[in-house]
């Protein structure tokens, strides 16, 4: 495996993460490699350290814009099954009550010298759901969760602002992909002709460089020369929600990327309000339920344990991994129909709500309401997700390459970070879409679910040679950061950085530096394998382009 050594950008502003640290000290969580002082710090250093754990660290983009956001929510067309996710078994089902809509967050660029209001909050509103609800999958008590959140909400909010005024398309850095997207990557290990992209390499500063054929092509807004905006579409994982992730959205809308972060209703959110109904849906926990089904039947004839990740939890899984997939497809047509030249699908918010993140514009498309209908390159989004969300991007990409409800084939590149594999159909195994797949050194240690994703991928690429590399330029990479844990992919560590102390210690990256790491090699990916004119991440040090030709240490690559 090829491993990559992160260095600090000494000229800039904003250090690359941190990793190395200049000084040689090294504080808790950076890595000091060749430093030969190994003295003890000073008390007051120890105190200092110590009093860090405690202060949030709220990551800034690096992207050239500003970023706003509002909520949108939205009725499924007639026939959306929000029932079928809830069942524990195929007859057994707890919920009594169940939503009726469906609702993602969107993140979007603003422009720099906006004028602009008060930075958001990170926990969305009503507060007291979104507390209860990682009170309730984190089994602590609702007091304590809602303290440590009323005491840190001054000093978590998003560098986000609720709905400025969209940048000026003129100003956007991109041009949509020149073709129509990938059909299939499972035949080639150079990139495909369909992507009619190559890369090559200047020898003269060994920078990576894409060459994009510039044919013309429709982008979904009936006005093939208009400025668009790129499109991802973000899923969060297990006991997640629109918010949980937002270092990651609001880095690619720094970047111009219309973000829509679904708020999956499906039951796998920390929680989710149903503002229609004024009640709040938490976190089903298939654990709970299976702890008190064998308590109840332990002493009956021939009983057998529900084993935690048996055929029920599978099934519970993959009914929950069905609802996810629907809402992407609902998501996909409604994006069609915002993008439409007509003003066809209108924002059912209630105004009377007090929801400070939440739009205000009148009953209104929001999308319309700041420009952004019929602005958005919706023939050429990208899918990313986290632990399940990964699960999700890997079936959205299965369902892509037969085209949505629609007959769309909207996305053409996938980020996956950590895919939870469990309920993955692996029968097919498919990519078909260029795809980076980032995971933590922690996770990669859950051995089963590693070798199902290596088996997966190298089934995928048609690499049946195990052991040879399976990240292939433009095509395809697989990287595990080290010294990281599954949770940072996403914000909690650095709004709580004292709980990524709590267990396995040696995985003790900054958290900040983490999601640094991340993001840096997220904007290089799309930059290689996606669009070549978004703007360059200002830490980039090529770690993708080259990672077959440097000796690095700390990111190893699949």
């Amino acid at each position: 495996m090829a491993s990559v050594k992160v260095d600090t950008d000494k000229s800039s502003s904003r250090p690359y993460m941190g990793i190395i640290d200049q000084q040689g000290g090294g504080e808790a969580g950076e890595i000091s490699p060749g430093s030969k002082d190994k003295k003890k710090p000073g008390f007051l250093k120890q105190i200092k350290s110590a009093f860090k754990l405690f202060v949030p660290k709220v990551y800034d983009s690096s992207g050239p814009y500003h970023v706003g956001v509002f909520d949108h929510y939205f009725k499924p067309r007639p026939g959306f099954d929000f029932k079928s996710a809830f069942y524990f078994t195929e007859s057994e089902i707890e919920q009594e009550f169940f939503p009726t809509e469906l609702m993602f967050r969107v993140y979007y660029p603003t422009e720099k010298d906006i004028e602009k209001g008060e930075k958001i909050d990170w926990l969305p509103e009503p507060i007291d759901c979104y507390s209860h609800g990682y009170a309730s999958f984190s089994k602590t008590p609702n007091f304590f969760s809602n303290t440590i959140f009323n005491v840190l909400r001054p000093h978590i909010r998003q560098p986000a602002y609720h709905f400025p005024k969209l940048l000026n398309p003129e100003l956007l850095s991109y041009s949509s992909p020149s073709v129509s997207g990938v059909e299939s990557i499972h035949e080639n290990t150079k990139p495909s002709d369909n992507i009619k992209e190559s890369v090559q390499i200047d020898s003269d500063s060994s920078k990576e460089k894409v060459n994009t054929i510039s044919t013309e092509q429709s982008n979904g807004s009936d006005r093939p020369n208009e400025k668009l905006f790129p499109v991802a579409v973000f899923s969060h994982g297990l006991a997640g929600n629109r918010t949980t992730y937002s270092a990651v959205c609001r880095e690619l809308a720094s970047y111009g990327f219309i973000v829509i972060a679904i708020e999956h209703k499906d039951g796998s959110a920390s929680a989710t309000f149903l503002r229609d109904q004024d009640k709040s849906l938490l976190f089903q926990d298939f654990e709970k339920f299976r702890v008190k089904k064998n308590k109840q039947l332990e002493k009956t004839p021939d009983f057998v344990p529900m084993l935690d990740f048996g055929p029920e939890r599978l099934a519970f899984q993959k009914r929950k991994l069905k609802m996810r997939l629907d809402e992407i497809d609902e998501v996909v047509n409604l994006l069609y129909n915002l993008n439409s030249a007509e003003p066809t699908t209108r924002n059912s918010l209630d105004e009377s709500k007090d929801t400070k993140d939440a739009q205000s514009t009148n009953g209104d498309n929001p999308f319309a309401s700041i420009g952004l209908e019929g602005k958005m390159d919706i023939n050429n989004m990208i899918i990313a997700g986290h632990s399940f969300g990964g699960a999700l991007a890997l079936e959205t990409i299965k369902r892509n390459n037969t085209g949505f409800s629609n007959g769309s084939k909207p996305f053409k590149a996938a980020v996956l970070l950590d895919p939870w594999m469990f309920s993955v159909d692996k029968e097919v195994p498919e990519l078909g879409i260029p795809t980076l797949v980032l995971r933590s050194e922690d996770f990669s240690q859950y051995t089963e679910n590693y070798e199902q994703e290596l088996e997966y991928f190298r089934i995928s690429l048609d690499k049946g040679e195990a052991g040879s590399l399976l990240s292939t330029h433009s095509l395809f990479y697989s990287a595990t950061i080290k010294k990281i844990k599954h949770q940072h992919f996403s914000d909690m560590y650095s709004i709580l950085p004292w709980v990524a102390k709590l267990n396995k210690p040696k995985f003790d990256l900054d958290p900040h530096q983490a999601l640094s790491i991340t993001n840096n090699l997220i904007i290089e990916f799309l930059r290689i394998s996606y669009s070549k004119d978004l703007h360059e991440h200002p830490d980039n040090l090529n770690t993708l382009a080259e990672f077959d030709k440097k000796n690095m240490d700390y990111i190893s690559f699949d």
